[in-house]
């Protein structure tokens, strides 16, 4: 079931583009559910991807803002303008020497 991932902390999205939203409750317990399948999908298709949709949402925990502390430290570094193999054309200032 790795064809999916959490779209939102209440949405889930199928790689078909079918997406779970859920609206009310919780993942083990939703009382209020909103399914949405492309056009082409036929209804036991969508079916079947609620479903699929349901367990992976309650055996797979929203991810943590503690899990994605290590990609948020590594972008908040000072980007290096150039690299070391960059070469920097300027024109000469008359100031300069």
């Amino acid at each position: 079931m790795n064809e999916w991932r959490y779209a939102k902390k209440n949405e889930v999205q199928h790689e078909s583009g079918f997406v779970l939203q859920l609206l009310a409750g919780d993942w083990s317990d939703p009382s209020d559910l909103s399914p949405c399948s492309p056009k082409n999908m036929s209804v036991s298709d969508a079916a079947r991807l609620l479903r699929e949709g349901l367990v992976y949402a309650q055996t797979n925990p929203f991810p943590s803002p503690d899990s994605t502390i290590s990609s948020k430290q590594e972008s908040t570094k000072p980007k290096r303008k150039y690299g070391p193999r960059t070469l920097s054309l300027r024109k000469k200032n008359q100031f300069d020497a």
